[in-house]
């Protein structure tokens, strides 16, 4: 992350802008960078601009290459759209092409229906393979515009500065991604059976073609980097500085997080449908050639929806099982992904349900005055039992006989009525000290924090009468002064 200094030295007029950069230069800043005019080298030798930094001596300076990264990102955002809509656009293809070998396969064997359904494969892969040809190349234009964009917030020209290993790693593993697509051609693969009779085969032969659609959906990395880019996290100039100024970087799970907690419901529900669709149809491609009766119905989409929902859940009805082992493995991603998924949405679900600030400190309060009616109503309670228990004790001094006898048995009943009320007056004095030693450490801070300042505002106000009386009493005595001086 690169950062700016502006400043103008003493006895110049000129300022001076410097760019810092974290990353440091590499040994060969001798060589002359071909488009700024001076060498990585040649640094004044006062020591202005040595180090990590690339000293600008104008204005015009700083905002051509701001004009430069601004045009570069500019740029990148629409490559990375173009990336993504070639990339949907091969793996819709694709899809169609696997459904339609589907549908005109049978048996062991690739039954041709008609012309049409040997010309439109052919017609579809040349077209998915033209697509992941130019996709690759606009991988390769996204991270070019990548190093210049970095070697811009460096202050750099030499390409070599922003060539690092983890980008070249990163390169590699998208164009692995990317180069994979059905060919034209057709070939098929055995593929081992689990879990069948003896009399039954154990084997089943796919097309090739089909089991390279699979990892097609691996480009939808594509539609996380285009959500980040044009968030509003990324496109907005100051938010973007807000977040570099604390080290916080406009990344893929930053803006997932910062959605999650403003609308969890709804991007998980999408994410889990999309998953549900996008592993259901693989686990038919994986699934569907092992029956040779109906390898193009429709039901094996519908069963394996319900069989992903079912996984997902951990429920496991067994009612549809998977024979192969690339059907097994998309079974336990299935499980663990829904594993995740359950304990994020309670995660979620735990945090919607707590109590907002205010809600909270409604709460309090209503608990605050419910206690302190209850301690009040207690404390008046405790006095009336006092007062009958000290009128039957009299009463029953003064009677005798009959009368006697009853006075001291109302008596009793006003102590232990007298008993009872004071130990409920002690437990709503304890259930009151206990809601004040428990109530929310912000309301409690809040509330210190509004006493500490009426108490400020108190002394504020008492060093201004103060004030005042000291400036009446100077006046009087200068008056004073006035009066007595023409006396002497």
């Amino acid at each position: 992350m690169a950062g700016v200094r502006a400043g103008a030295a003493f006895g110049q007029e000129r300022p001076k802008f410097a760019v810092y950069s974290s990353v440091a230069f590499p040994l060969h800043r001798e060589r002359t960078a071909p488009n700024e005019g001076e060498s990585l080298g040649t640094r004044r030798p006062d020591g202005t601009g040595a180090g990590y930094g690339v000293t600008f001596t104008s204005a015009e300076t700083v905002h051509r290459r701001y004009k430069s990264q601004r045009k570069m990102i500019d740029l990148k955002t629409k490559v990375s759209d173009w990336c993504l809509y070639l990339a949907l656009f091969g793996l819709v293809l694709a899809v169609i092409d696997a459904e339609t070998v589907a549908l005109s396969t049978k048996g062991k064997e690739t039954v041709p229906q008609s012309p049409l359904s040997i010309i439109l494969p052919f017609f579809l892969r040349i077209t998915i393979l033209m697509s992941t040809l130019l996709l690759d190349v606009l991988v390769l234009v996204y991270h070019s515009i990548e190093v210049k964009i970095s070697l811009i917030e460096m202050g750099s020209n030499y390409w070599r500065i922003g060539v690092t290993c983890e980008r070249i790693a990163k390169l590699l593993i998208e164009l692995t991604i990317c180069s994979i697509c059905p060919l034209p051609g057709v070939g098929t693969v055995e593929w081992p059976l689990l879990g069948v009779g003896e009399r039954l085969p154990h084997t089943v032969h796919i097309p090739v073609d089909v089991l390279l659609c699979l990892p097609m959906f691996l480009r939808l990395y594509i539609a996380c980097r285009y959500l980040v880019l044009h968030s509003v996290h990324f496109q907005d100039p100051a938010t973007k500085a807000m977040a570099s100024l604390n080290q916080i970087s406009v990344d893929f799970p930053f803006v997932v997080r910062t959605q999650l907690t403003e609308r969890p419901l709804s991007i998980i529900a999408f994410s889990t449908v999309c998953f549900w669709l996008i592993l259901a149809w693989m686990l038919t491609q994986c699934e569907r050639y092992t029956h040779s009766d109906d390898i193009g119905s429709n039901r094996h989409i519908i069963d394996f929806i319900w069989f992903e929902i079912v996984t997902f859940f951990s429920i496991g009805y067994g009612d549809v099982q998977v024979e192969t082992y690339c059907g097994r493995a998309l079974a336990i991603i299935t499980g663990i992904i829904g594993t995740l998924m359950s304990s994020l949405l309670i995660a979620l679900v735990g945090r919607r349900m707590q109590l907002s600030l205010s809600e909270r400190r409604v709460n309090q309060v209503i608990a605050e005055s419910q206690l302190s009616i209850q301690y009040k109503h207690s404390a008046a309670r405790v006095l009336q039992s006092t007062w009958r228990a000290l009128k039957q004790k009299r009463l029953m001094n003064v009677e005798v006989g009959g009368a006697h006898r009853r006075a001291f048995l109302r008596f009793r009943a006003e102590q232990r009525n007298l008993l009872r009320a004071i130990t409920g007056f002690r437990r709503a004095r304890w259930k009151l000290r206990m809601r004040l030693e428990y109530e929310d450490d912000y309301i409690a801070f809040r509330r210190s924090f509004v006493e500490t300042q009426d108490r400020l505002t108190t002394v504020r106000r008492t060093q201004e009468r103060l004030r005042t009386q000291l400036n009446m009493l100077a006046l009087s005595v200068d008056k004073l002064s006035l009066m007595l001086t023409p006396q002497f």
